[in-house]
């Protein structure tokens, strides 16, 4: 097996050229993805293993079950949830690239993952179910004060500062 070394949390682009005698693999927690010639990103964020792909196509192995991608299409893999997907703008690469965040439905717990790799002050939720809450938006991530006034304007929510971590709360209460 030629995976690489297993990272616990990151992000990684990869542009690979196919050679049928030495397949590519990248190693995130328990899924491997196995790179037919292609450009494509594995994430580690939190609990879950998100793979995109903008050229070509990867094999996503997990827990026995493998799935094939195309270009174009998404996966994210969750230990405590059911396999999600889609497509996705292929050129999105350019925005990987920038720091650029594109979510679609995305659950805010790993949205707030990828903020907090480019803020000083630890994003947090005081109440773990929030972490639930589906974000769709584009987000410039070198921008986290930016990003999250917009986060939590849409989720109609507030970032409260606390010592080292900004906290986002409802604005009313939850019923």
């Amino acid at each position: 097996d030629n995976c690489t070394q297993p990272f616990a949390y990151g992000d990684a682009m990869f542009d690979v050229r196919k050679d049928a005698k030495r397949p590519f693999r990248v190693r995130a927690g328990d899924t491997v993805v196995t790179a037919v010639g292609t450009t494509f990103e594995v994430e580690r964020v939190s609990d879950a293993v998100p793979v995109r792909v903008f050229d070509g196509v990867v094999r996503v192995a997990n827990d026995g079950s493998e799935r094939r991608l195309a270009k174009g299409e998404w996966l994210m893999l969750a230990s405590n949830q059911a396999p999600v997907g889609g497509r996705l703008d292929a050129g999105s690469y350019q925005a990987w690239r920038s720091d650029w965040l594109d979510a679609d439905g995305l659950p805010l717990k790993y949205v707030i993952a990828r903020l907090n790799r480019y803020t000083p002050q630890n994003v947090a939720l005081h109440d773990p179910a929030l972490g639930d809450l589906k974000v769709t938006g584009r987000f410039k991530l070198d921008r986290p004060v930016e990003s999250l006034t917009m986060i939590a304007a849409l989720l109609d929510m507030q970032a409260r500062p606390e010592g080292q971590r900004v906290y986002l709360t409802p604005r009313k209460p939850r019923s």
